[in-house]
């Protein structure tokens, strides 16, 4: 009924107390960022704007990861190549591997102590089965619900503690994907019988808010992003699973 499963995407994001003048720290960060990342591109903020937005993004030489650096977050985003999404370990491992730059940027270059880490990880179950049956198939293991005829989508989001200082929240979905031409702003046509793929998105997304919140001069540091990785990997694991199981 379903495709081998796919880890598609991940991202950890780092979290600080803002600083207004990050484009001054550029050489900084790329003196330890060398050999990983290409030199940054600089994006003029004008002042009043969303502190979030990225004033620098360092590209990797492959493509497939980015780092970003705003006021307020320094940000890692990898989208894994094809040969990558069937081995969760290859994801895992790069992130782990990375993630102490991003607390070196943050604590030695920005001086600042990291406030909340998150880790996001997306993977795809395609579907070998039709749409109505997908839907059907995970209504039926979500929701118990009998009569599919009328859905078109669904979604199911399950929020934990986890040891008492992590938020995981776990997100199930039906998903589409179309393969559309580069045809600019038109508006296209997209039919559900023209769907190029279609399955079941799992979507996790693991941060320290929880103890952020709870304990008085809680930082976040290496070792907390470390454990949220392990654990995003084990919880969408576990997540792939439960829709798998009888199939």
């Amino acid at each position: 009924m379903f495709d081998e499963t796919r880890y598609v995407q991940s991202g950890i994001s780092v979290i600080f107390p803002q600083v207004l003048d990050v484009a001054k720290y550029n050489t900084e960060i790329e003196s330890i960022l060398v050999g990983k990342y290409n030199p940054a591109i600089v994006v003029q903020i004008p002042g009043g704007f969303e502190p979030a937005l990225p004033s620098l993004i360092f590209q990797s030489d492959h493509g497939y990861s980015q780092i970003l650096v705003s006021q307020v977050n320094v940000i890692l985003s990898v989208t894994y190549s094809l040969d990558w999404q069937t081995n969760a370990e290859l994801g895992k491992q790069y992130l782990l591997d990375r993630t102490p730059l991003l607390f070196e940027i943050v604590n030695r270059i920005l001086r600042r102590s990291a406030s909340i880490t998150g880790i996001t990880t997306f993977a795809e179950i395609p579907s070998t089965v039709s749409p109505d049956e997908t839907i059907d198939y995970i209504a039926k293991k979500t929701l118990n619900k009998i009569d599919t005829s009328d859905v078109y989508e669904l979604s199911l989001r399950l929020s934990r503690v986890v040891d008492n200082k992590y938020f995981s929240n776990t997100s199930c979905d039906f998903y589409r994907k179309w393969s559309t031409p580069n045809i600019g702003p038109s508006v296209i046509r997209m039919s559900t019988k023209s769907a190029s793929s279609y399955g079941i998105r799992i979507l996790s997304e693991l941060n320290d808010r929880f103890a952020f919140n709870e304990v008085s001069g809680y930082n976040s540091s290496d070792d907390a992003a470390c454990r949220l990785i392990d654990l995003a990997f084990e919880e969408t694991q576990m997540a792939i699973n439960q829709v798998i199981k009888d199939q």
